[in-house]
């Protein structure tokens, strides 16, 4: 049988390993309640409340990610997907542009040929979708003549393809590249991503664009885990030019005379650079399902009191916990040291 001694250091031990998770637990609750949230600017999708699908695009069962086209011949050969709520990127009083940064995980799978591709883009329209054939949903088949901005209705768009179909007639450089295309369907810059893009695994894909510095990168891997050092794309370009006070992030893809699925997930994204945007890096990993978006820019999250009131109970409780620990301590302690010390003094007298 367990000496008292014996048992009361068990029960020490068992404090000790399990506290800590509780302690961590309303660590974790104190900073997600106690504190305002970020600005709309950075959010983490949830994709099956938050996006406005046009064309063939489709949440994916789970809703954890959304095809763009189908794997077929048939509807549009063309789809979008943007973040429902408009996102702040532009003051025209001091015409300054934000700067921002996204990642997201995309799969490129033939069906069994391959499409055009499809793109990152930002635009000042939520209902906008363009051709197929090449145009990757982004801009009208009109404005392949030159003239491209009478041709685009007054829709604005900045976009980062990531081409898997040569053509010519549209100036790609091959069926594999990555570009910028700045209000055009003709891309302002192009580069080998350094990944097949057409291989049908999920590559992830970091975008940046430095307002200040009027520099535009974008990184491939193929893992999620670590973004490579050097950029497949690194272009000078000034797109404050293109940018509108509030604009629509997404996701374009169409599939011309080919039948590929196009489909995108984890994503986030954020701006900064101006006055109320979020100042906190992207996460490194996403979670596997996206949180709920946050409220628009001029609407911040607030503690409400029930918010307040739990944070109150939070203390409460945590000082219950902590006071509970120290009385253990000192029985522990009592228990342990008293007994040793008139052991001691009866060896002592004993001698004596």
């Amino acid at each position: 049988m367990p000496t008292p001694r014996a048992s009361l250091l068990t029960l020490l031990l068992l404090l000790a390993v399990q506290l800590p998770p509780a302690a961590a637990a309303s660590k974790h609750r104190h900073a997600s309640e106690s504190a305002p949230a970020p600005p709309a600017s950075y959010f983490l999708v949830s994709w099956a409340s938050n996006l406005t699908l046009l064309g063939s695009a489709s949440i994916q069962p789970g809703a954890t990610a959304v095809a763009l086209t189908t794997p077929s011949h048939d509807g549009v050969g063309a789809g979008r997907a943007l973040f429902s709520e408009p996102v702040r990127l532009f003051v025209p009083s001091s015409s300054a542009a934000a700067s921002f940064s996204t990642r997201f995980t995309f799969r490129i799978t033939p069906a069994p040929t391959f499409g055009d591709g499809l793109a990152f883009l930002l635009t000042s329209s939520r209902t906008f979708l363009g051709a197929s054939n090449g145009f990757l949903g982004l801009f009208p088949s009109s404005s392949a003549s030159d003239e491209g901005e009478a041709d685009l209705g007054g829709v604005t768009t900045v976009a980062i393809e990531f081409d898997t179909h040569r053509d010519v007639a549209l100036r790609d450089p091959d069926g594999n590249h990555v570009a910028l295309d700045a209000g055009s369907i003709f891309s302002v810059a192009s580069a080998s991503p350094g990944v097949d893009l057409r291989a049908g695994v999920p590559i992830t894909a970091w975008v940046e664009y430095r307002a200040r510095r009027r520099r535009l990168s974008v990184w491939l891997s193929y893992s999620p885990f670590r973004r490579p050092e050097k950029p497949a794309l690194s272009a000078d370009a000034d797109l404050s030019g293109l940018m509108r006070t509030y604009m629509y992030a997404g996701f374009s893809a169409s599939n011309g005379n080919g039948a590929a699925l196009h489909v995108v997930e984890r994503w986030t994204f954020r701006t900064f650079g101006l006055a109320n945007s979020s100042r906190a890096s992207p996460p490194s990993e996403p979670p596997t399902e996206p949180s709920k978006p946050l409220l628009p820019p001029n609407k911040p999250q607030l503690l409400t009191g029930n918010h307040k009131h739990q944070h109150l109970i939070y203390k409460v409780v945590g000082g219950v916990i902590g006071g509970i620990v120290l009385l253990v301590f000192a029985i522990v302690a009592s228990v342990v040291w008293f007994p040793s010390q008139f052991v001691a003094q009866v060896k002592k007298k004993s001698v004596q």
